[in-house]
């Protein structure tokens, strides 16, 4: 059986349809336009961002590169007494907290006279030579200032680096290596300072990708950004390109990193793309909250037009079904008529139709009680013409009664007939016989009559 849906509901149910097209339309162009125009931004904003604290960082061991000048300076002025640097040196860490120790280390070995000076008064044990030690051999073998990877210090087991630099006199000739251990503060508070969005995360990795700044102590220098995070895609532009963006919808984050030009380090910044898009989404949830109210005061509009239809469709099927019953004295309501609307159209015509309908059974009921008079004329003549019929019954009886026995009469007389008939035939036959025998005697009588003659005229002669 087809289930029956009123015209509210179907009105409601195509208010709704539209307006929630009309919602989630305007929320993917919305979505899919505007997300497109913060992923650009976000782009470019992370890149500004990240370029700043590059160059912060970038600006930090620029200064302290030139630390190393002025001590390579200073350094090759001495033709000896090496001692006398110690106050300089200690002077230069007073002024930067960075700097843990400054130090200079001749290349001649310890053992063979040569000397190490350094600005906390530290002396070297024997057998320990800083010939030996990576930053010195690194910078022996170039003219420029060598930053070593991050290490931890043995004495204050804090993350520090070396930069260091080879001092050669006027001539050329080399004397020794400067070097400074430099703590990684102002990094590491520059590193945790960038976030790119509300709920960003930065990171300084070395070349290799190695964390020397992380949220856990034990991944720096153990664990690989790249690996352990999963971003070999962002590992592998930065092969190719200093600066490197992804977008990771399916995770829904963000990760940025540069490549830093002076030092071969890595300053990566990430985040959840929640941080990017809350605007977004809000706009979405309002245009949501927007849509449920629209549905909901579009019920209520429905219900209300639904009704303005639907009651003077319920009037006019009530007189139908009154009409149907047989009651003709049903009323339409003239105000439903007098609707400007096809409803009103349709009302006006099914009152017309009950007043031709009434006019017509009025009609019929008049002819009907002509036709009923008639017949009750008709019914008397009918019993008199069967009074009459009756008795020409009883005539009819008797005459058939009559004509039965006449017919008995008529079918003895028919065969005295009949035998009468027989009887002339034979008479006929034997007056034909005697007709022959006569004819035939008169024949006779002319022949001996001829006789006679000639014998008359026989005898006469």
């Amino acid at each position: 059986m087809q289930s029956k849906m009123s015209i509210k509901a179907k009105l409601a149910l195509l208010l709704i349809a539209l307006i929630a097209g009309v919602i989630v339309i305007v929320a993917i162009t919305v979505f899919s336009s505007y997300s497109n125009r913060l992923d650009s931004q976000l782009k470019e904003s992370s890149a500004a961002k990240i370029d700043a604290a590059a160059m912060t960082i970038d600006s930090w061991y620029a200064l302290l590169a030139q630390n190393i000048k002025t001590l390579r300076i200073e350094t090759a002025g001495r033709s000896g007494g090496y001692e006398e640097l110690r106050q300089s040196f200690l002077a230069g860490v007073q002024d930067n907290p960075d700097i843990l120790s400054i130090y200079f280390g001749t290349v001649r070995k310890n053992s063979d006279g040569g000397a190490f000076i350094e600005s906390g008064g530290w002396k070297p044990p024997a057998g320990w030579e800083q010939s030996t030690r990576g930053w010195f051999i690194a910078s022996m073998a170039t003219k420029n200032v060598v930053l070593t990877p991050p290490y931890v210090d043995s004495n204050t087991g804090k993350l520090v680096v070396t930069v260091s630099g080879r001092v050669d006199d006027k001539k050329g000739v080399t004397l020794g290596v400067a070097g400074l251990d430099v703590l990684l503060t102002t990094v590491e508070t520059t590193t945790k300072a960038l976030k790119l969005t509300k709920n960003g995360r930065s990171y300084l990795l070395d070349g290799a990708g190695l964390f020397i700044t992380a949220e856990n102590e034990k991944d720096v220098l153990a664990k690989n950004y790249f690996e352990s995070k999963g971003r070999q895609d962002l590992q592998t532009q930065l092969k190719s390109q200093d600066f490197a963006f992804v977008l990771d919808k399916g995770g829904h984050s963000y990760c940025a990193a540069r490549t830093m030009g002076r030092t071969g380090w890595i300053l990566v910044s990430e985040g959840p793309l929640a941080d990017v898009y809350g605007s977004l989404y809000a706009f979405i949830a309002m245009l949501m909250i927007v849509g449920l109210a629209a549905l909901i005061l579009g019920g209520i509009i429905v219900v209300f037009v639904a009704s303005s239809f639907t009651k003077p469709i319920l009037v006019m099927n009530a007189v139908a079904l009154g009409l149907a019953a047989g009651n003709l004295k049903v009323a339409l309501d003239r105000r439903v008529a007098a609707r400007g609307d096809e409803i009103g159209t349709l009302a006006s015509s099914l009152y017309k139709t009950i007043e031709k309908l009434v006019e017509v059974v009025s009609e019929v009921q008049m002819t009907a009680s002509q036709v009923s008079s008639g017949a009750n004329e008709m019914s008397v003549a009918a019993q008199q013409m069967a009074a009459g019929i009756s008795g020409i019954a009883d005539s009819s009886q008797q005459l058939s009664q009559g004509a039965t026995e006449q017919a008995a009469s008529a079918e003895e007389v028919s065969a005295s007939v009949e035998q009468m008939s027989a009887n002339i035939r034979q008479n006929a036959d034997n007056s034909y016989q005697t007709e022959k025998i006569s004819a035939k005697a008169a024949g006779d009588a002319k022949e001996g009559l001829a006789a006679v003659r000639e014998t008359v005229v026989a005898m006469r002669q």
